[in-house]
């Protein structure tokens, strides 16, 4: 049976423990072999079942994550590549992307490689999902501290996009925990330092793979508008939020949803698996990601389900670029995205 830590007092804790990272806190590394030698990374562990590991130098996105010993997220044979090594042409994205729990994309495009959005400002053609993925973040911080009794664990930096004769985006972003809560919350505020208006397009790319992901997962959410993004995606509209396992041959199925906000204006879905014993849970402000993309994906070796709250509906725009063009971010403007991603054990009775 696991200890848990956060049902003690703050003073419990000084007084039993030589410092707080003997039972929680963060660990700064950087790889050292293949592709990866180079990236720095941050391991946090909040002490009371999760852990999770943050790419610094790949847009600052989620790598592993696991709670109580279960990993929760999809991870591709490429595994965490250095960003010298982005292709990004085409589908080039692919050959360095690790999946992982979180990634994220844009900020000028995200999606299927395309051309500029706005034909006043040719910008070239844009390869999948945009380059933020790929920005090693700087100005990082790293808090671990106690806050009205309770322990916070919080990092933070700043990633930028830009580029002469063109956009210049700033990415502040803060990831951060506490023990015993055992939600990430991502909290990210983008501002044109720039002084033309640019498309903004942002994705939280989130990938859900096994254990937590098999043939009894299911996806829940509150009634909403369900659209398919193609003709094969509409054949399996029926079943969106059914699992099953992996299949030879599989062609993707993806999904747009509209999921109506809670009172405190996040939507919500999750992923419940009671033979595993696991629910996650993703939230996520619906006033400046008001679309979600559902990625289905039950191939062998591509077995995974992404979750993917959106700026605007970028599988739309694969079909038609003037029918749902994105937020124009204009000179001094800021876009201000939170994404929260918690998990549980289900209770002994809905195992």
């Amino acid at each position: 049976m696991r200890y848990d830590y956060s049902q003690l007092e703050e003073c419990v804790l000084r007084e039993s423990a030589g410092c707080m990272r003997q039972i929680a806190g963060v660990k700064r590394l950087i790889l050292d072999d293949g592709r990866g030698r180079g990236v720095r990374l941050a391991d946090v562990d909040n002490g009371s079942g999760l852990r999770y590991t943050i790419a610094l130098d790949r847009g600052m996105y989620i790598l592993d994550a696991s709670f109580r010993g279960v990993p929760v997220a999809f991870k591709t044979p490429m595994g965490c590549c250095h960003p010298a090594y982005y292709e990004p042409a085409g589908f080039g994205w692919l050959r360095t992307w690790p999946a992982g729990l979180l990634t994220t994309c844009g900020l000028r495009t995200a999606g299927a490689p395309r051309c500029d959005f706005n034909p006043t400002m040719p910008d070239g053609p844009m390869g999948l999902h945009g380059r933020i993925s790929h920005t090693p973040a700087e100005n990082i911080l790293v808090s671990e501290n106690w806050n009205s009794g309770c322990y916070e664990i919080a990092i933070s930096g700043v990633l930028m996009e830009a580029r002469m004769y063109g956009e210049n985006f700033r990415l502040e972003r803060k990831i951060s925990t506490s023990m015993g809560s055992n939600k990430i919350t991502i909290e990210d505020t983008v501002s044109n330092q720039g002084f033309r208006p640019y498309p903004l397009m942002v994705v939280y790319h989130c990938n859900l793979g096994f254990p937590v992901l098999d043939c009894n997962a299911e996806l829940d959410a509150v009634k909403h508008e369900v659209f398919p993004r193609d003709e094969q995606s509409a054949r399996g509209l029926d079943i969106w939020n059914k699992c099953q396992r992996p299949e030879r041959d599989f062609d993707e199925q993806c999904f747009i949803h509209l999921i109506p906000p809670d009172e405190d204006g996040m939507s919500r879905i999750c992923l419940r698996n009671r033979n595993v014993g696991i629910e996650l849970e993703l939230a996520y402000r619906a006033g400046q990601l008001p679309c979600l993309a559902q990625w289905k994906m039950m191939g062998q070796g591509e077995y995974v389900i992404g979750l993917e709250p959106a700026s605007c509906d970028f599988f739309a725009l694969e079909k038609s670029e003037c029918d749902c063009p994105p937020q124009l971010l204009e000179p001094g403007r800021i876009e201000r995205f939170r994404v929260e991603i918690g998990v549980k054990e289900l209770p002994q009775a809905e195992q």
